[in-house]
């Protein structure tokens, strides 16, 4: 416990005492460390209570995994989805991301230019977007990988229909 970093330390010391008390059969835990060498890691703590046959604790078993390396890319890649977001909702023309046919983000032009709140979107197929009469145009120019600009009739959510520029 003298290692553990302060702000840890009552989370740590909770979760250990459901394990101990059988409230749990085991336990994991991410949280941080003083490293000899002075340095702050973080750990991944798992382990279980060993009891006897009256059920009370008389040893735990464990083990401790460095896994600083993991939360220090964990941080990079939340830095730098929060860097695309910001990029993404500045951008004036409508932009969306999609993966398999589904939208996986959509900045607010987007969401404004369809009558949605982004958040809605997410999810939406050109189907859900598209008019029928312009859908067959959209999946033939993603299914041949066809970034060239073209003319298609969108969809909002409210049914309206409008002519866009893809």
């Amino acid at each position: 416990e003298k290692r553990i970093y302060p702000d840890d330390l009552e989370e740590s010391r909770r979760v250990i005492r459901s394990c101990l008390e059988g409230r749990t059969s085991q336990f994991q835990l991410e949280h941080r460390m003083l490293h000899k060498d002075g340095v702050c890691r973080w750990i991944l703590a798992r382990g279980v209570a060993l009891r006897d046959l009256n059920g009370r604790t008389y040893r735990m078993a464990g083990t401790h995994w460095d896994i600083t390396d993991l939360k220090q890319a964990e941080l990079r890649l939340r830095e730098r989805e929060e860097w695309f977001r910001t990029l993404i909702d500045g951008y004036i023309d409508a932009m969306a991301v999609s993966e398999q046919g589904r939208l996986m983000e959509v900045n607010a032009a987007c969401g404004e230019m369809f009558g949605y709140e982004p958040k809605e979107m997410i999810g939406l197929t050109a189907g859900d977007l598209a008019t029928p009469e312009s859908l067959a145009t959209v999946l033939d120019r993603i299914r041949r990988g066809d970034t060239s600009a073209y003319e298609v009739v969108g969809r909002r959510k409210n049914g309206e229909t409008f002519p866009a520029r893809i």
